[in-house]
């Protein structure tokens, strides 16, 4: 057991981020198989991508409305410029290797008809959020525009604003127990400080 930990097991110590780590995906190297494939890129589209990407986001609204789109067009171009600035922050996240395939997604070797969903990233998470909540996006064009299933979408928001309360009253109860106690507690979420705080 300990020879395959320091071998083929390695992988699974240092999980990809944002990636399942199923055993389909690798070889029994410990080798992940689909970073073998699709190595190579359209230089091309994806220097465009990185153009299209780059630009600054209050000039190009600026533009299009100099240019006289209409708010529909306005709004479904800012919509894939974050979609495009999500996949960027992705790949560069995953360090240049690919999304996981269909074979990929089993956790389960044996049982070829059970395939579980993607893991979504914290960026993707984090872009779903805002566009349903600070631009009033609805859920369902959300979805379809991230290719992401509509429960899961409800699901990311609902997740991320419990997130957000859960950091501002944990933050505002540490700097209060902070200021009272001389403890440096400044936007703690750990268990640790919350139990810190409560017990003192």
């Amino acid at each position: 057991m300990y020879e395959w930990l320091k071998g083929p097991g390695k992988a699974f110590r240092d999980p990809l981020p944002g990636s399942s780590n199923y055993l389909s995906a690798y070889d029994k190297q410990g080798n992940l198989l689909r970073a073998r494939r699709n190595q190579g890129r359209d230089k091309e589209r994806e220097q465009d991508d990185d153009d299209m990407v780059l630009l600054d986001e209050e000039a190009t609204m600026q533009r299009e409305l100099d240019e006289g789109l209409s708010e529909g067009q306005r709004e479904k171009n800012a919509i894939d410029r974050a979609t495009r600035r999500a996949d960027k922050e992705d790949r560069e996240a995953r360090e240049g290797i690919p999304r996981e395939r269909q074979g990929d997604m089993r956790p389960y070797p044996l049982n070829q008809s059970f395939r579980s969903q993607p893991v979504l990233s914290e960026s993707l998470r984090e872009q779903l959020y805002t566009q349903v909540v600070h631009y009033k996006h609805d859920i369902p064009s959300v979805a379809a525009t991230f290719g992401v299933d509509v429960r899961r979408v409800a699901a990311v928001v609902r997740l991320k604003t419990v997130e957000r309360q859960w950091e501002s009253e944990v933050s505002d109860m540490c700097i209060i127990h902070s200021a009272v106690l001389m403890i440096p507690f400044k936007n703690s979420i750990s268990l640790e400080d919350t139990y810190m705080v409560t017990h003192f």
